[in-house]
Order: structure tokens, then sequence, then C-alpha cells
């Protein structure tokens, strides 16, 4: 793997909301990837 690719991976994923099961991890990264890909502003949980 090409080190500007290892670069972009970054942990823990997801949007900080608080979320508690399972169902609500998986929207929580899938929000993320969103937020990515358009360019969003809300909170990241590896920004805290």
């Amino acid at each position: 793997i090409a080190e500007e690719v290892i670069q972009r991976v970054y942990a823990p994923i997801g949007l900080d909301f608080n979320t508690e099961t399972p169902e609500e991890i998986a929207l929580s990264i899938l929000a993320e990837i969103v937020k990515v890909r358009r360019g969003g502003k809300a909170q990241s949980l590896s920004g805290k």
C-alpha cells in the first residue's frame, strides 16, 4: 500500500453524536463517509 494512501486513514471513525448501539455506530461511520465525500463540517470522533 502506498504511503500516501496510509496517511489518509485515521481512527476512530464516525461522527460524534453519542452512539450506543451497534446500529447507531454503523450510522455514525456512514455519516462520516458522507461528510468526507461532500466536504461537510460535522465534528468527527478523530478530532476529539
